[in-house]
């Protein structure tokens, strides 16, 4: 976990509603982190936290992977 961030969840591609299912439903700040430490992290806000991530990182039903976030 980063420096200043309040909670962490580790994201497995292979099963990414096992990791967004235990997200609230409520507005939040976040911040998206790549597996490359040098890398900046995406930062965002929402009014619905597990509704934005679904959508970043599941992407919608039926997309071609290579529209979801590549992380």
């Amino acid at each position: 976990m980063r420096a200043g961030l309040a909670h962490s969840i580790h994201f497995d591609p292979a099963d990414p509603s096992a990791s967004l299912s235990g997200l609230p439903e409520s507005p939040a700040v976040f911040a998206l982190c790549a597996a490359d430490p040098a890398a900046e992290p995406y930062l965002g806000k929402t009014p619905n936290l597990r509704r934005r991530l679904m959508r970043f990182l599941r992407g919608p039903q039926g997309a071609a992977t290579s529209r979801r976030l590549q992380l």
